[in-house]
């Protein structure tokens, strides 16, 4: 059984998960048991299933920040850090354990670049910074899970690091650098159905378009001709 949740998990890395059927083929088991052990069983084991958002594609520019808080606004960080993930593109934070400071991404517009800069700089201004570092990310690889290095039966990693000294990673592929639309060619609905996916990966199309009133024929063509690319 560990073998072939290994497949699945290694079928998921390939392929998505909105193929349910493909997934069972490519990791040799019943369909019913690939969609039971992606919903149930996976989350027992400490695993989840997300989605990779195309942040270029929607006309956001991604940029990698060092956050250093001036003594003054260190007992209001927390709050401020979560209003700008509500309004100011912040998309990821990190405490350093021995300094004030985050390292954080923003997700920022490309029409709002420099407003997002000169906003920062009045955070300065206002003694709540102070300093910061940004820079644009080019690029970005998210790795995939090892399924070969977790044990499934006791839900933890079992690594044997010998192996991983003896084996040889195949290299990253070379970056493709896109640059974000100012314009892109999204709207509501797009961005509605993108959200819900972050929420629940493998939520079906009629359950998005039930939560969200909208049309299931509507949805599944938002998703067909906008999102699923």
């Amino acid at each position: 059984m560990e073998d072939r949740l290994g497949k699945l998990v290694n079928a998921i890395n390939r392929v998505g998960t909105r193929n349910v059927y493909l997934l069972a083929k490519l990791a040799e088991m019943p369909t019913e048991t690939a969609r039971y052990t992606i919903k149930k069983r996976f989350p027992q084991f400490g695993l989840s299933v997300g989605i990779n958002v195309d942040l270029d594609r929607l006309g956001l520019e991604r940029n990698f920040a060092v956050l250093e808080f001036t003594p003054d606004s260190l007992n209001g960080m927390h709050e401020l850090l979560r209003k700008l993930s509500q309004v100011a593109f912040l998309t990821y934070r990190c405490h350093e354990a021995l300094a004030p400071r985050y390292v954080a991404m923003f997700a920022v517009p490309l029409i709002h670049e420099e407003k997002f800069r000169a906003f920062l700089n009045t955070l300065i201004d206002q003694n709540i910074l102070k300093s910061y570092q940004l820079e644009r990310l080019e690029w970005i690889r998210y790795l995939p899970l090892r399924s070969e290095y977790y044990n499934y039966r006791k839900g933890e990693w079992s690594i044997d690091w010998s192996r991983v000294a003896e084996s040889q990673e195949s290299p990253p592929a070379p970056p493709l650098t896109i640059e974000p639309p100012a314009h892109p060619q999204i709207d509501l609905t797009d961005l509605l159905i993108i959200k819900e996916l972050e929420l629940q990966a493998t939520r079906h199309l009629a359950d998005m378009a039930k939560k969200l009133k909208i049309n299931d024929s509507t949805v599944h063509w938002h998703y067909q001709k906008h999102v699923s690319h």
